[in-house]
């Protein structure tokens, strides 16, 4: 039994880099109007002390980079909330990050919830747009109750504040927006027409709240990912009878919830529908809901339990569907739809991420003594590893190991898996730095030899080996 040569793979090793910023170099704001401003990262930390204000007609415009700090109490001991600092909205705010750049908020001091107030865009703003930015330790990452098409978040993350997305009126679009770690997740409440597009619910007690209080209240919520909120993924009712709720929903994964989707009853009309998604493992998947086309209720295979890209493989790849509010790419920015898992062309999946098969980073035959399988290495989500390859010539093997080793300290493989179940494919994360991988069949007694080295020697055993004797003899 013989197994492919070591494959030299390149890995990428990340160092966290932390800045440091002196106290001589913070900008105070005090609190009070601010008009017509640029914030950049030279000024940084910008530490507010006191409530803000962009008035109407004036601006505020943050850059790339901009770390922005919230004083723990209220020096205007205004606003909606006297004790906590608030950045009010009535004119133009616009947060211009970038992927590599983001603007933060966040509290000067305490990791919690609910040390500052939030981001209030007001029924008087201009115009709001928030892109690439990181929202922390918020009573409100943002409280919206602007008009019309005022309100535009993109490429966010909103994380340990009480409520990630508060929407009280107007026609918000929330794209590529991940909020985790409050207690609610997108809170619209009111009326208006919401659309959540790449969203991503982490955690805390309800993902998604719909709750119309005044007139009508609609939302699209297409290609999100619902995951482990304690009561609900989405609740969607009304305060009562006067007021009306509908929800399309499309293209969604809703896992690990409470109740996965819910229709309340007693209040007014209330219209749910949802179609080509995974509502799985929720203590009830639906209440109140009828599944509709193209519904499945499987496990999706995430990632991890925090990473919800897919897997290879995954049931949720190529089995969405096209729609108006579908988007034409995902949470990563990469375009939908593609064809997934090679069958019928490009199709959407099903959540926040759409599957990328990864080119392939590597590959080395076998070639002394003869052929041998090609050991294949890609990375389908730019994460884990998919290791692909051929069986074992000789009839003996029944399993295969995988062994990982560090490029540059030759031999220093150990045991990554000691079984595949029989499979030609694995799934592996890879340790930090540049590695080197060998498989080798085996079978309930012995293993095969590790292959060859460029000397043609043989590879040694690895000193803890998945079995302790080894099958020498030779393909024919």
């Amino acid at each position: 039994m013989r197994a492919s040569q070591p494959i030299r793979f390149v890995g990428l090793l990340c160092t966290a880099t932390w800045l440091s910023v002196t106290a001589s170099r913070a900008t105070i704001i005090g609190g009070g109007n601010v008009i017509n401003q640029t914030w950049n990262p030279a000024g940084n930390p910008y530490i507010v002390q006191g409530d803000v204000t962009v008035p109407g007609g004036a601006f505020l415009l943050i850059n790339a980079g901009t770390i922005v700090q919230f004083a723990s109490t209220d020096g205007q001991a205004a606003g909606s909330d006297t004790s906590r600092v608030e950045l009010i909205v009535n004119g133009t705010l616009t947060v211009a990050g970038t992927s590599a750049s983001p603007v933060t908020f966040q509290a000067q001091s305490g990791t919690g919830t609910a040390i500052w107030y939030g981001i209030e865009p007001s029924s008087a703003a201009t115009s709001v747009s928030i892109d690439h930015a990181v929202i922390r330790n918020a009573s409100f990452g943002i409280r919206s109750s602007v008009l019309g098409n005022t309100l535009s978040v993109t490429n966010t993350t909103i994380d340990t504040c009480t409520y990630g997305v508060l929407s009280s009126t107007g026609n918000p679009v929330l794209d590529a927006v991940r909020v985790s770690n409050g207690t609610y997740g997108f809170y619209l409440a009111g009326e208006g027409t919401v659309t959540i597009r790449n969203g991503i619910s982490q955690g805390g007690a309800y993902g998604v709240f719909v709750f119309a209080q005044s007139g009508t209240l609609n939302l699209s919520i297409v290609n999100s990912t619902l995951n482990g909120s304690s009561d609900y993924g989405m609740y969607v009712g009304t305060i009562s009878t006067l007021f009306q709720a509908n929800v399309t929903a499309q293209n969604l994964i809703v896992t690990n919830n409470g109740t996965g989707i819910l229709r309340e009853f007693g209040g007014g009309p209330v219209a749910v529908t949802v179609t080509y998604s995974d509502v799985w493992n929720n203590g009830t998947n639906y209440f109140g809901v009828m599944p509709g086309a193209g519904t499945i209720s499987v496990n999706p295979a995430y990632v991890s339990a925090t990473n919800f890209h897919l897997l290879a493989g995954s049931p949720a790849i190529d089995a969405g569907n096209s729609g108006a509010d579908v988007p034409t790419h995902d949470f990563d920015g990469n375009a939908r739809p593609i064809d997934g898992n090679g069958v019928g062309g490009a199709a959407y999946d099903m959540g926040a991420y759409e599957f990328v098969p990864g080119p392939a980073l590597g590959s080395v035959p076998e070639v002394n003594g003869g052929p041998q399988p090609v050991l294949r290495i890609s990375t389908p989500d730019h994460i884990s590893l998919n290791l692909q390859w051929g069986a074992a010539c000789g009839g003996a093997a029944t399993d295969y190991a995988i062994y990982e080793g560090a490029i540059g300290s030759w031999y220093s493989h150990v045991p990554g898996l000691c079984t595949t179940s029989g499979n030609l494919t694995a799934v592996y994360s890879p340790a930090p730095g540049n590695r080197y991988y060998l498989v080798v069949p085996l079978n309930a007694s012995a293993e095969g030899i590790y292959g060859h080295a460029t000397s043609g020697s043989p590879i040694p055993v690895s000193v803890s080996a998945c079995r302790t004797s080894q099958d020498t003899a030779g393909c024919p």
